[in-house]
């Protein structure tokens, strides 16, 4: 009787500890269950895409955010090749690309263009990694980051350096071919003004003063390109300057002007020479669009 109450006393012994041990593993099970939901969320809510891809080039799992990168179905981007979802432009980058991390085995990174499910681009970084697990093939692991509007902004930028040195190289060439009219300017004024000047040549020195003051006008059209050259803006009368520019414009050629102003047109807020050269090039269009023989405009 004894041994049968020792037995019976032993089992319940035995049963106590296999239902503690029920309960650790279920509290186990359930910390698992809990990393691993923790761990679902990280992976396919994190800010950028992640994906598997063996050495073929094939993937092998994709996060959430990568498909929503994408505008593709995980569950369809898995068993796609990589090569698939790049912009043609970019195939030999990416292959180049995968045959450097299957060589040296060690992490790189590449930028390039990859194709949403509807065909649009997008500039991507590509952060790569390989993992080297015993008796399996090598797992790549890919980070995918949007760079668009980074992109962008660096081409805006370069766009923008560009465009500093023309403003430079304007400046310059205005300031140095000012210089060059003005030295012009003064022969022209002393031969003009010699005692004993030919009158025909007066007058041929006479048009040669106003295509010079056409050249100054170009020149400072250019220097306004430059940041450091600003309009030059007062109020001022416009039918006097209608009248000299379309008279400068139409010198040393056949066409005749006539010009209705009214008398009591406005005064406005202008740069003289920016309105002058509009107005010169109006009236060079319409002269040069007259027929031969010319008619009066």
């Amino acid at each position: 009787m004894a041994d049968i109450d020792r037995l019976v006393h032993d089992l319940q012994v035995h049963q106590a500890e296999l239902e503690i041990q029920n309960e650790e593993l279920r509290a186990t099970e359930s910390q698992l269950q809990r990393l691993q939901e923790r761990y679902f969320d990280l992976y396919n809510r994190a800010p950028v895409g992640y994906l598997s891809l063996s050495p073929e080039g094939v993937i092998q799992e994709a996060n959430l955010t990568l498909s929503l990168l994408l505008n593709w179905q995980t569950e369809t981007l898995v068993g796609q090749t990589l090569t698939s979802l790049v912009a043609a432009e970019d195939q030999d980058k990416l292959y180049l690309h995968l045959k450097s991390l299957r060589q040296n085995l060690q992490a790189s990174s590449i930028v390039l263009r990859l194709k949403k499910q509807d065909g649009e681009p997008f500039w991507a970084r590509i952060d790569s990694s390989v993992v080297i697990m015993p008796a399996e093939p090598s797992v790549f692991r890919l980070m995918i980051s949007d760079i668009t509007k980074e992109r962008h902004m660096e081409q805006a930028l370069h766009l923008a350096e560009k465009l500093g040195f023309l403003e430079t190289l304007a400046g310059g060439i205005a300031h140095d071919f000012n210089n060059l009219l003005g030295g012009i300017f003064g022969y022209i004024s002393l031969a003009r003004d010699h005692d004993g000047a030919n009158p025909e040549v007066v007058r041929h020195l006479d048009k040669a003063i106003l295509v010079f003051e056409r050249a100054k006008n170009l020149t400072l059209q250019l220097s306004t390109f430059t940041k450091h050259n600003v309009p030059t803006i007062k109020t001022q009368e416009i039918g006097p300057l209608v009248e000299k520019a379309v008279a400068f414009a139409l010198s040393g050629t056949n066409t005749l002007s006539q010009i209705a102003i009214e008398k009591d047109l406005w005064s406005a807020c202008i740069d003289e020479n920016q309105i002058a050269q509009v107005l010169q090039n109006l009236t060079l269009n319409a002269s040069q669009a007259v027929p031969f023989p010319p008619e009066t405009t």
